[in-house]
């Protein structure tokens, strides 16, 4: 698509995501702070299916009554923090970053929730509300790990934000990896692009590594927040495993097995958002 076309696929999609809010109030704060970044415009660029939407929003304590719309009825709460929205609480403990919403189907709306993470609310319609990361697009492309990601459609200036770097990147499938706070979930984000035609040089696979090589996985607070980027389904499960087994020593091996029992080995399921975080 050209530039023009992107950006009207953009505008469609924002509108008709606001025709589900409630009155017109909530829909001018929409519009004052929603943003398309990433991988929808990726897409749109280079003529394949749009397979999600992510929504980012500007400002976090303005948009706080747009995420508590949304959340209604979930029984969960949120709170403020600098540059992000966050999930205050599950209904249980087991749900560590994860929390299914089900809906009859007579009761179906349009970009109706339907699962709620510590990072974004998942509606329906293939569209992510992303509250992990909000602030202008400077501020939100500074999270995201590889260089073509880092592509901003700002509905209140009807603009694409975007660099020459980050369209060549675009233009020939290269990853460049820019840095991230989940380097973990950037690896499988790799493996991802890959099997869809990209390249990688060794170069830009050792600064994964080194991020990694970082962390200290052992500590169970570290791993928690890390995982968290890879898949949320499964991730869920794993952590709940290990809290059941009382395992507060972490060692590779146990690690290894769990995680082989879980993914049923080998794993084939890893969906990771653009910052490295899951929808």
């Amino acid at each position: 698509m050209s530039r023009k076309n992107v950006t009207r696929a953009c505008v469609k999609k924002i509108k008709d995501v606001s025709k589900s809010l409630p009155n017109e109030e909530m829909r001018k704060l929409f519009f004052n702070n929603a943003m398309i970044c990433g991988g929808a415009i990726n897409s749109l660029y280079m003529g394949t299916k749009v397979n999600d939407w992510d929504i980012y929003l500007k400002d976090t304590k303005a948009c706080l009554p747009l995420i508590e719309h949304w959340i209604e009825g979930c029984n969960v709460s949120v709170r403020t923090e600098p540059n992000r929205i966050k999930i205050e609480k599950f209904a249980n403990s087991d749900e560590y970053f994860l929390k299914k919403i089900n809906k009859p189907v007579e009761e179906h709306e349009k970009y109706f929730p339907k699962a709620i993470t510590n990072n974004a609310i998942s509606l329906d319609g293939n569209v992510q509300i992303v509250m992990r990361f909000t602030g202008n697009p400077d501020v939100i492309t500074e999270t995201f790990d590889f260089e073509h990601a880092k592509i901003v459609y700002n509905f209140s200036t009807n603009d694409i934000h975007s660099s020459q770097e980050a369209l060549e990147s675009m233009l020939f499938k290269r990853l460049y990896y820019t840095g991230s706070h989940y380097p973990i979930a950037s690896m499988f984000r790799m493996r991802k692009f890959i099997k869809r035609g990209w390249n990688i040089s060794a170069g830009q696979m050792a600064k994964i590594a080194f991020q990694i090589n970082a962390l200290d996985l052992s500590d169970r607070a570290v791993l928690r927040e890390q995982l968290i980027g890879v898949d949320m389904l499964y991730m869920s499960a794993f952590l709940s495993k290990m809290d059941r087994d009382g395992v507060y020593s972490l060692d590779s091996d146990y690690v290894s097995n769990l995680l082989d029992d879980i993914f049923d080995f080998p794993a084939t399921n890893e969906e990771v958002g653009e910052d490295g975080s899951p929808f």
